[in-house]
């Protein structure tokens, strides 16, 4: 993308799965100094179970942040289904990214976290 569009603005978007994926390229982009990790803009993480993820394969996400602050911040949003079985809000993660410097390269706030239903639930 960068060698194709001059000066683009990337927005990564991932579902399920594919978001653990999509923030461990991103971790390794942004640490080995990757050229098109300065245009990453924005993430976008559907029923996501990078929590999950944090729990059961520490080692995953064992790895601080580069130093010092970026211009620029990623700014995530997640959106779970409150019925989903795996994706919920990403609480656990805001604490990784505080505790390994993550928080320096993305702007997740709680109020970034979106839950929705789209059927309604008995109880």
């Amino acid at each position: 993308i960068v060698r194709t569009y001059p000066d683009p603005e990337i927005h990564v978007v991932a579902h399920s799965e594919g978001t653990v994926v999509a923030l461990l390229g991103l971790i390794e982009g942004f640490r080995a100094g990757a050229p098109w990790a300065d245009r990453v803009r924005g993430l976008m993480t559907l029923g996501s179970p990078i929590d999950k993820h944090l729990v059961l394969w520490p080692p995953l996400f064992a790895v601080d942040a580069p130093a010092g602050e970026r211009a620029r911040k990623v700014v995530w949003h997640n959106y779970y289904d409150f019925g989903d079985p795996v994706g919920f809000e990403l609480d656990g993660a805001r604490a990784w990214m505080r505790r390994r410097g993550w928080d320096r390269v993305f702007d997740f706030p709680a109020a970034h976290d979106h839950g929705f239903s789209r059927y309604p639930f008995p109880g």
